[in-house]
């Protein structure tokens, strides 16, 4: 396995960092763990998932070093559109002060009508978080227009799915050029990624099986360091994870 942690092999250890990801659902948080395992050097991570369920944050799932990890990673599903700042914002004073975290990120999908107006977005959430003390330790991570822009930043999965699925074929079938397509273009990438698997008779329909299906099939090596030149969004998330570490 092919490990992209490169990035953080000089790092001195001085203690353990602290990193929460706050996202909207189970696609997001399925596709994080799995990015999250293949970007850092096996033994170095520990990561926990959590739902929040009304006002109660359940865990799911715990992954990596559970002993002595170097990072710490928790995966905040709020479990709602739209939610992810505003959960972020509720907790991050108790999180950053009291519980130790390094960076909180909020991930969100920004889709069409929103991402018309990202600057205007972007500059009211900022001011939202400009009086808090904390504001130079969280970040706002829009996924544009949906998180499986970034899935498909690897067109090459398809075919991991089935062999028919080349980047050839599928644009023969739809018109969709993958290749030479930027992914953030897409309005609606989840609908996409149906419609090419319905070519064989598969659908996407955004539950956990789907994700798994597609996020254990993706080449993260080639995700993390070709994908990011075309997909400013995910290389923004890239830059925002190194950061939460080398701070």
């Amino acid at each position: 396995m092919f490990l992209i942690s490169f990035r953080v092999k000089c790092i001195k250890k001085i203690n353990m960092k602290k990193v929460s990801i706050f996202v909207e659902g189970q696609t997001e948080r399925i596709f994080l763990e799995k990015l999250l395992s293949e970007y850092f050097t096996s033994g170095k991570l520990k990561t926990v998932s959590c739902r929040l369920i009304g006002d109660r944050l359940t865990q799911i799932l715990e992954l990596g070093n559970k002993i002595n990890p170097e990072f710490y990673v928790l995966i905040y599903d709020v479990g709602g559109d739209e939610r992810a700042v505003s959960v972020m914002l509720e907790r991050a004073d108790a999180m950053i002060n009291s519980q130790g975290y390094n960076f909180l990120f909020a991930v969100r999908d920004l889709n069409p009508e929103l991402s018309a107006n990202k600057n205007a977005l972007i500059d009211k959430i900022e001011r939202l978080f400009a009086t808090y003390a904390f504001r130079g330790k969280v970040r706002f991570i829009f996924a544009i227009k949906e998180i499986e822009a970034w899935f498909l930043g690897d067109y090459n999965f398809f075919s991991r799915i089935h062999p028919s699925l080349t980047p050839e074929y599928i644009q023969s079938r739809t018109g969709y050029n993958l290749v030479n397509d930027n992914p953030e273009d897409y309005d609606k990438p989840a609908q996409i990624i149906d419609d090419i698997l319905k070519l064989i008779g598969q659908r996407y329909k955004k539950k956990a099986k789907d994700a798994y299906r597609i996020t254990h099939r993706i080449d993260y090596s080639f995700l993390c360091i070709d994908v990011p030149a075309r997909v400013r969004s995910f290389a923004y998330f890239l830059n925002c994870i190194d950061q939460g570490i080398a701070n």
